[in-house]
This record gives structure tokens, sequence and C-alpha cells, in this order.
């Protein structure tokens, strides 16, 4: 009987034991590590664009102070090099995405040295293995600049930004890889939002962030819906980096109430969970260029009131 006593307690603290909640965890480094490169080879700049296609990042357009940037270029993973330079105007605020293995760039604004603006509603398609540009079909919506776009089941989307105007819009539109024509799909039901970043997750779009607005959306293409996923943390802001690894978008940087942020954010697709993840090294910033490529997360320059940068860093999560 005294075995069958001192047996059950140590069943009993066993399964106790087995049973305790996990602790939190206390001091625990965040994920990531940053590492600065070797700035490239072309002039500094903000609001820029960019694609990414078999493994190469392709960066161009943009602004340098107060001078407007048409030229491209190409990085491999180690190298930069210059490629053609876009046909259309020279511009900043554009939209990219990818679609049929070829790279497409349009909308945007620019301001002359008169003080008039001008905003654009072409696309420009490039080949990479042409390293050539040719005439996409003009954008049928009102010409914009600081739109969002995304990528969804192999077709190319461009959602909300703002007009000549300076009034926000809200309309989405997808360009057709089969007829090579635009379609408008619904409108997004959040409301009207400027400078969102779009991207792809594993065939879904995801609208994120933006001038007053902190919250991740999902796009379904299938049934031309979305699905608010969750609440960003941190403060709002606008002029962030966003790039994609896999399942987990990248999300940080940027100004707002007069800051230049440095934190950085995981966005998991599986969980719809948050994950703060190493604060950035260099200094805070507004507009920046975010890409990934080789399972690696890339920051180039950017700028603040004061200074533009040509820093250039890799993040490994």
């Amino acid at each position: 009987m005294r075995s069958f006593f001192i047996l059950a307690f140590i069943v009993f603290v066993s399964l106790t034991i087995g049973c305790e909640p996990d602790k939190p965890k206390v001091n625990e480094e965040p994920d990531g590590t940053w590492t600065q490169l070797a700035d490239p080879n072309f002039s500094e700049r903000e609001d820029a664009v960019c694609f990414v296609i078999g493994g190469k990042a392709y960066v161009g357009c943009g602004k340098q102070n107060s001078t407007y940037l048409n030229d491209f270029y190409v990085f491999d993973g180690t190298t930069w090099n210059p490629i053609a330079s876009l046909p259309g105007a020279e511009r900043s605020g554009a939209v990219a995405f990818v679609s049929n293995n070829m790279g497409y760039v349009g909308l945007g604004q620019s301001v002359n040295t008169a003080g008039q603006q001008s905003v654009y509603q072409d696309f420009w398609k490039y080949d990479p293995v042409s390293n050539s540009w040719t005439a996409a079909p003009i954008f049928p919506g009102q010409p914009r600049y600081h739109a969002a776009a995304f990528e969804a089941d192999g077709e190319g989307f461009v959602a909300t930004g703002i007009n000549a105007n300076a009034n926000r819009l809200k309309d989405i539109w997808k360009l057709n890889n089969s007829t090579d024509a635009w379609v408008q799909m619904a409108d997004f039901p959040d409301g009207v939002r400027i400078k969102s970043l779009g991207t792809s997750i594993l065939g879904n779009g995801f609208i994120i962030g933006g001038t007053d607005n902190n919250d991740i959306w999902e796009y379904n293409n299938a049934l031309d819906t979305w699905t608010k996923r969750l609440d960003l943390e941190g403060a709002e802001r606008d002029g962030s980096i966003l790039f994609t690894i896999g399942s987990k978008s990248y999300y940080g940087m940027g100004s707002g109430s007069g800051s230049y942020y440095t934190d950085l954010w995981e966005f998991d697709f599986h969980a719809y969970r948050l994950e703060e993840q190493k604060e950035f090294a260099g200094t805070g910033r507004k507009d920046a260029i975010g890409f990934s490529i080789n399972n690696k997360g890339y920051l180039l320059m950017g700028g603040n009131n004061s200074d533009l940068f040509s820093d250039f860093w890799e993040f490994k999560p």
C-alpha cells in the first residue's frame, strides 16, 4: 500500500509540472541582424520603386532633393549594375509590381522648377532578359502617386493613392495577365488612403499601413474581397519600408509626429501575429527602398528633413 501512494504521488507531481504554463520570456533579444554594406555606385534618393525577378532586385526612379530621376539599377546579391532607364518621365511616388516575370512601373509625380506638378498614368514593362522597356497599357483610373501595388495569383494590382487635386483615393485596378488589360475591382473597403505599402505573401495580396493608417488587410483575388487581419504595433507613420521573405513580411522605419523611426516588425502570415525585430542600426528615415532576395531583407537610401542617405543595409531574420 505504501508503494502505491508513493507511485501515485510521483505521477501527480509529473503531471502537475507538465501542465505548468510557459513562463514569459525575460530580456530576450529581438530576432534579426543588421549589417551595413558598401554604398551603391549611384546617386542617393528617396521615394524610389523596386521590383524583384529571378533573385535580382531592380531599383529606380525617385528624387534627389528637387531633381526627379528615371535611372534604374539591378542588384544580384553581390554587386549593383546600371540597366536601361525608364523611358517615361522622371518621377517619384511611382508603383511597381511583377507579372509573368516582367517588371511593371508606372504612375507617380514630379514638380518642375516653376513649381508645376505633373501626375502620371503611364505604365512601362521591363524585360530582364533583353534589358528593355516597352509601353504597357495606360492606367485607366485617375493619374496618381503614393498608391500601393501588389501581386495576387500572378496578376498585378494598383490600389488607393492621391490625385493631382490632393484627393485621396480608394479604387483598385488589376492588370489581367491573360488579356493585358486593366480591370476595375471593388473599392478598398476601409476607405481612402495614401502611402500604404503592398506585398504578396504566398499568392495573397496585402496592404499595410500608410498615412493615418496602422493596420494590415488581406486581399482574396478569387472573391475580390478584403479582410482586416490586425492592427500594427508602434506609432502611426508613412514612408515606411516593407519586404517579404516566404510567409513573413517585415515592416518598419518611416516618420510620424515629427519622429523618424528605427523599429522593425515581423508579420507572420500563418499565425497573423506581429513580433518586434532587431532595431535598425542606422539613422531613422522615411521613403527608403526595401526589398528581399535570397532570404535576406535590404534597406537602401531614404532621407529625413535635412539629409538624403546613400547607405545600404542587409537584414538577416
